[in-house]
């Protein structure tokens, strides 16, 4: 178990406050979370840091009550993304505990397709989904599709918050 009080969630909640806080994070209602994770070889020494992240968020989501429905893409170098659907925190946790880069050539990496793949997993719920996507290189997939992410998000009033290595 993580103690919020050593992690950098307790000191953003320190600086903004706690309704600025939980209202940034969406931890005062019932939400859809979607973790985009680029799984690529390039993400070997940086998977320990994704998990520590997701872990020590999903544990102040415990802290302060939030319900939550939860999905998980990865993406790497290879064609598709993997989606996994979960209803509790304890399963996010261990599926990604399990979590391993693709190690080999390090090439394109498609966080749009993450980002796409999310969306078809019932995330979208207008005013109550937040994704956060994770990876260490911009995105070589978004020609097509960044217009249509980034009207979708407006749409429906979704922040993503992007992580980078």
């Amino acid at each position: 178990v993580v103690s919020t009080q050593s992690t950098g969630f307790a000191k953003l909640e320190s600086h903004l406050g706690s309704d600025r806080y939980k209202d940034i994070l969406h931890l005062n209602k019932k939400i859809k979370v979607a973790f985009v994770i680029d799984t690529s070889s390039s993400m070997a020494n940086d998977m320990d840091k994704v998990r520590t992240y997701i872990r020590e968020l999903l544990e102040e989501q415990k802290r302060v009550g939030v319900e939550a429905e939860y999905t998980v893409a990865t993406f790497d170098d290879t064609p598709g993304v993997r989606k996994a659907v979960f209803r509790n925190s304890e399963n996010v946790e261990n599926y990604i505990r399990n979590l391993r880069p693709n190690i080999g050539g390090d090439c394109e990496e498609k966080a749009c397709a993450g980002i796409t793949s999310a969306f078809s997993s019932n995330f979208l719920s207008l005013g109550s989904s937040v994704m956060f996507v994770f990876t260490d290189a911009s995105s070589k997939d978004c020609g097509r599709t960044a217009k249509r992410i980034i009207h979708i998000f407006r749409y429906v009033k979704a922040p993503m918050f992007f992580i980078l290595f």
